[in-house]
């Protein structure tokens, strides 16, 4: 086997290399001097210059080149002012002296804190996400001693932001569920399907019934009657006294052994009954399980066999009986 022998010149002389500038400057995005594109402008660069600190100095013009090639409209026109400039740490220190968020960090803390949900969910958790960075990003520049200290401060903020201004049934999923992290939360909202939900659209099937047939329901009314001299053996009084405001939610406590049906009371005295058996009672009973109003038992329901794959007309009963 030949071996190759390198002379000291050779190992201790500086590389030289030709690029083509068209080639290497289509992997950088345009920069025209929007603030939002500065991060990542910059950081794409400073991935690529450390590499080239071991190539000749005609070499790095070149990249310099191609780098201020992707700098356009008004960015570029700063540039140009000043043409003696060619490494990219100057241009960097330009680039964000002109382009960077001049606000203070205690401005951008405001900003986050009043961030209000708008679109869907995923775009609602990006802008959190941004004005975080942003925010994190100032605070380093700032270069203040307990900077550390203050960004982990920051990221806890952010994430009370995002689970206070959640719309329903999200905020008591992200309130059980507990998220330490935006990534977390991320995660939460992808494992129960929620992460590209819209606040305007309902998932649930009986909330969209409800506000379909409403308009037809306006002169319905509905009343909720409590009997004060009903109250089961050994609870206190108080607990089953009569609502005093109009929307009132029914919790019903413990553990019921029999029928859960629901009597409601028109004011002409008519009784309407809600069945324990209606398809919709466990969608109404558990919304945050069955979050998309799905139909669950119901009398129709055949029974399955595992074994040889045919229903059968066997009754299936429910988890009550």
């Amino acid at each position: 086997m030949s071996k190759v022998i390198l002379s000291p010149s050779v190992l201790n002389s500086k590389l030289s290399i030709t690029l083509d500038p068209i080639k290497h400057a289509s992997h950088l995005p345009i920069f025209d001097g929007c603030r939002d594109q500065l991060k990542n402008f910059t950081d794409m660069v400073d991935v690529m210059v450390p590499i080239l600190h071991d190539y000749d100095t005609s070499s790095q013009i070149i990249v310099s080149n191609i780098i201020k090639s992707r700098i356009v409209g008004k960015a570029k026109q700063i540039l140009d002012s000043s043409p003696h400039i060619t490494k990219w740490e100057e241009i960097k220190k330009i680039l964000y002296a002109n382009f960077s968020d001049q606000r203070n960090s205690s401005q951008l803390l405001n900003e986050l804190r009043s961030t209000e949900f708008r679109g869907s969910i995923i775009d609602y958790i990006n802008l959190i996400q941004k004005r975080l960075t942003n925010l994190n990003l100032k605070v380093e520049q700032e270069q203040k001693f307990n900077f550390v200290k203050i960004i982990q401060d920051n990221h806890t903020i952010a994430l009370e932001v995002l689970n206070n201004n959640m719309p329903e049934p999200i905020r008591t999923i992200l309130f059980c569920r507990n998220p330490t992290s935006i990534e977390n939360v991320i995660f939460i909202l992808s494992e129960t399907g929620h992460l590209y939900q819209k606040k305007e659209k309902d998932h649930n099937q009986l909330i969209q019934l409800i506000k379909r047939v409403s308009p037809l329901l306006q002169n319905d009314n509905y009343q909720i009657v409590i009997k004060a001299d009903k109250v089961p053996l050994g609870e206190h009084a108080g607990r089953f006294n009569a609502p005093t405001v109009d929307e009132v939610a029914v919790i019903m406590v413990g553990d019921p052994v029999d029928k859960r049906s629901i009597k409601i009371t028109r004011r002409d005295n008519t009784v309407s009954t809600i069945s324990d058996l209606h398809r919709s009672y466990d969608a109404l009973q558990y919304p945050l399980i069955f979050w998309q109003g799905q139909d669950e038992y119901h009398l129709n329901i055949k029974q399955y066999d595992p074994n040889t794959g045919d229903y059968r007309n066997n009754k299936v009963t429910t988890h009550t009986e």
